[in-house]
């Protein structure tokens, strides 16, 4: 049912399940691709490129999001708060996005950079702790959102939804 509540939310059967009548029902279902394991890592990733690419989903569409106690304007670049606002960067709200797209999940660093700055040499790692260092203190007064540093592996963002 869940196929048809989110028509523009892009689906990817990944399953063990690989007969005909099987994919068949998956793509008459709604699925955007059908993929039966054990299947290439390398072609997973590449196919999910290729669905978020053709589709007109982004997991954050909003103008305004609300972030436990703060609200994100995406077009005018400002975090808001009952106690003030921040102007943000291009850059700071490109990886707030980016982190809220991924609310809960750890992200490597590798990760961030490569889809952000497109470059994972030691400077644009540096630039990386910074830009978490600010977000961080944006939100400072909610104790409930935080950035989570796992060092030597990369950032979790984690706030109530």
């Amino acid at each position: 049912h869940l196929l048809k509540k989110q028509a523009n939310f892009p689906i990817l059967f990944l399953t063990a399940k690989n007969q005909k009548i099987d994919r068949l029902t998956g793509l008459k279902l709604g699925a955007d691709d059908y993929i039966s394991k054990p299947c290439d890592p390398e072609e997973l990733v590449l196919r999910i490129q290729n669905i978020l690419k053709r589709s007109t989903f982004t997991a954050i569409q909003q103008t305004e999001i609300k972030i436990g106690s703060y609200l994100l304007n995406t077009e005018k670049l400002q975090l808001e708060h009952s106690k003030g606002k921040h102007k943000l960067t291009l850059k700071e709200n490109e990886l707030l996005l980016f982190l809220l797209n991924h609310n809960h999940q750890l992200l490597k660093r590798e990760v961030i950079l490569e889809n952000l700055w497109e470059n994972t040499d030691y400077f644009s790692g540096r630039s990386l702790d910074v830009f978490i260092s600010r977000l961080r203190k944006y939100f400072a007064y909610d104790d409930s959102i935080k950035i989570t540093s796992i060092r030597g592996v990369g950032f979790e963002l984690d706030f109530p939804e």
